[in-house]
Formats: C-alpha cells, sequence, structure tokens
C-alpha cells in the first residue's frame, strides 16, 4: 500500500480522475478555473442532495451556481464553504465577461485566506496553503505556495486541493453527526 486513498464513492465527481488530470496539465488558467468551478458545483450538489435526501435536489432545471450557493447554505451549508464559493463564483465570471482578464496575486491571496479559514476535522488537521511545511505532489512536482517558480495555475490546484479536502473533512463530520450516509473511497 501507498498510503494514498482514492477519493471515490460520493466524492467521485469532486475528483473525477479525467478531470484531475486536465487540471494538472491545463497551460490555460481560464481551462483551470472553469474545472475548478465545475467540481465545486458538484461539492454543491452533494450538500443539498445528502441533507435533503434526495439523489438529484437540482434535477428541475438550470439553476445558476450562485444561486445553488445560496440554497445550500440555507440547507446548512457552513458559511465558510459558501464564502469560498461565491468568490471563486467570482473569479469565473470575472473571466466570462472580460476577455483579457488576468488573475492577481492579491486575488489568489484573498481565495487562499478564504480557505485558511475553513476548519478541518480528522486525525490530521489541514494546513493554511502558505505553510513552509505543507506541499502537494501533483503529476510528480511537489508544489508549495511560496516557491519561485510556481505558475498561477499551479496556486489554483493548491487552494482548490486544500478546498475540497478541507470540504470534505466537514462534509464526513456534519453526515455523520445527522446520521446521513456519506462515503468518499473506493
Amino acid at each position: 500500500m501507498n498510503g494514498y486513498i482514492r477519493i471515490g464513492g460520493d466524492f467521485s465527481q469532486v475528483y473525477d480522475l479525467e478531470t484531475m488530470k486536465a487540471l494538472l496539465n491545463t497551460n490555460d488558467t481560464i481551462g483551470a478555473v472553469l474545472r475548478i468551478h465545475f467540481c465545486c458545483e458538484h461539492i454543491i450538489d452533494i450538500w443539498c442532495n445528502k441533507v435533503t435526501s434526495n439523489e438529484d435536489f437540482f434535477g428541475f432545471g438550470r439553476t445558476y451556481f450562485s444561486m445553488k450557493v445560496s440554497i445550500a447554505k440555507k440547507l446548512g451549508l457552513p458559511a465558510e464553504i459558501a464564502a469560498f464559493l461565491k468568490n471563486f463564483n467570482n473569479l469565473r465570471n470575472d473571466f466570462a465577461h472580460q476577455t483579457n482578464f488576468v488573475i492577481s496575486n492579491q486575488k489568489l491571496d484573498d481565495m487562499r485566506h478564504l480557505v485558511d479559514q475553513i476548519p478541518s476535522y480528522g486525525s490530521q488537521p489541514i494546513p493554511k496553503i502558505n505553510d513552509p511545511s505543507w506541499e502537494g505532489l501533483f503529476d510528480d512536482r511537489k508544489l508549495f505556495w511560496s516557491m519561485n517558480d510556481i505558475t498561477t495555475i499551479e496556486r489554483l490546484v493548491l487552494i482548490y486541493y486544500a478546498f475540497s479536502m478541507k470540504t470534505l473533512s466537514i462534509f464526513n463530520k456534519e453526515f455523520s453527526e445527522r446520521g446521513i450516509s456519506f462515503s468518499y473511497s473506493d
């Protein structure tokens, strides 16, 4: 055993293997943002489906991302998760409405701070993204926030990775406390 758990179960679309490979291998910032946005939408869907015991809560028709976040928050989605999702949706909208939009380092730092404010649960808490001892291994490349040659896309990957792992820890805790069936590994 290599010490890694394949994320699957109810969280499988949040870590869809093809989407993750495309995210890690893209050189296109908007492509990275859209892939992360897509995965974040699955996080919202999981929350709403689970807390309402409805396999397809949003199956009634087109619902905008921002409306999904508002509904999920009304259904008890923690405010810190909702704040990050709203912020990320604003980033996606910036790309949709500004042809030459470039993500500033300040915007990346703002998103990092939002993720760092999200609590984590479990035997090994997830550290702050810019913690010097924290690094991610992606496609055999070690990434950490303050490395000299880190790209915007790689910072987005680190942000999404920390966000999704914190969300997984919260969902596991919340659903367990509520007696809701939830699995995250295959």
